[in-house]
């Protein structure tokens, strides 16, 4: 009876020693990809295009950054713009623009656009140690257009989560999110820093737009007057 209760302290014993190299083995590699992006947080600029799958249907949005100003369009033609100060959606068709809340605005361009993608990043030290430890996430090798990249698979909510990040990188390149009711979201990243032009970020002449209040609805003027030119900074560079 010793030696079977000594057999089945042994073998988990074994088990626990293997579940917690693997828990180790996955926060490392985890925890190196956070600090890739932690740096490019650090970058003056940077472009992203994202193309979101649903049901055939496809949406691509462009989101441009540099010294904080920035414009993100997606394809009907309607984008966002800030400069840290101001902030506007704006519909050049009708010649509107609607005035935009910057703090916490989802719809403005941020670095978390790249990084919050990533399971974990935005966790505290002692949860990624939890997601390192949960049995659903996995990270392992495969390759994405040649690229070789880690696949990083979570289960959060009752929907099964994968990332892609580009292995000597850790650039977002590719993501799904399968939900239990069967609906699947896919994500197409393309990332790049110090790549925007002054121009990419410039907000063209808006004189004569109609201005509404974002929040509330309410017309601010009918023919706006204040001309606007965020391309003051390296207006002559990059051009």
């Amino acid at each position: 009876m010793k030696k079977i209760l000594k057999g089945i302290l042994l073998i988990i014993a074994i088990i626990g020693f293997c579940f917690g190299i693997a828990t180790i083995v996955k926060f490392i590699k985890l925890n190196n990809i956070y600090k890739k992006i932690d740096k490019y947080t650090t970058y003056d600029s940077f472009y992203l295009r994202t193309i979101q799958e649903v049901k055939g249907e496809k949406i691509e949005t462009e989101a441009y950054y540099r010294n904080g100003k920035s414009k993100q369009q997606a394809s009907n033609g309607v984008y966002t713009w800030t400069d840290g100060e101001r902030a506007y959606l704006v519909d050049e068709l009708n010649s509107t623009i609607y005035t935009l809340s910057i703090e916490n605005n989802i719809y403005l361009v941020s670095y978390n656009m790249f990084a919050s993608p990533i399971q974990g990043y935005n966790y505290s030290f002692i949860d990624r140690i939890f997601l390192a430890g949960d049995v659903n996430t996995t990270i392992k090798k495969e390759k994405i257009d040649d690229i070789d990249c880690y696949c990083i698979k979570t289960k959060e909510n009752n929907a099964l989560k994968k990332v892609w990040v580009e292995k000597d990188s850790s650039k977002i390149k590719k993501a799904t999110i399968e939900f239990s009711n069967g609906d699947i979201f896919k994500y197409d990243y393309e990332l790049s820093f110090n790549s925007v032009k002054a121009s990419e970020v410039a907000l063209p002449d808006i004189t004569g737009y109609k201005l509404i209040n974002g929040e509330t609805g309410t017309i601010l003027s009918e023919s706006f007057n204040e001309k606007i030119n965020s391309q003051t900074d390296d207006q002559n560079t990059n051009e």
